[in-house]
């Protein structure tokens, strides 16, 4: 029974070896070539297609509390609004500071290793 692979090899019995192993070698390199393209493709289409998502994703505009109370003051917001923005940017800092406070420093730890140590 004849496999896949087989076919290529009984083509080429018949010629010399020489021509064979070039023949070969040529069909590689063109294999080689062609992963090659199919690659920088890909990875040109993958650039490009997160780029796309990337830039339509929305990003939402961030303020410091002098900006709101900028905005208040100017009438551009109203002062509802205001209060509803400035607990949210206070919400967000406090949640900074929850995060920072939950993972010490690593020279906390090492302070802690050398008083054990003792």
């Amino acid at each position: 029974m004849l496999s896949v692979l087989s076919i290529p090899v009984l083509l080429f019995a018949e010629k010399s070896g020489n021509s064979v192993a070039l023949e070969l070698l040529a069909a590689l390199g063109w294999l080689v070539g062609i992963s090659i393209a199919l690659c920088i493709v890909g990875v040109a289409a993958y650039r490009y297609l997160y780029a796309s998502v990337s830039s339509s994703s929305q990003q939402v505009p961030t303020f410091s509390l002098s900006d709101l109370r900028r905005l208040r003051d100017e009438g551009q917001i109203t002062e509802a609004e205001y209060r509803r923005a400035r607990s949210k940017v206070i919400g967000e800092g406090q949640d900074a500071i929850d995060t920072a406070d939950a993972e010490p420093p690593l020279d906390d730890y090492d302070d802690v290793s050398d008083a054990d140590a003792r």
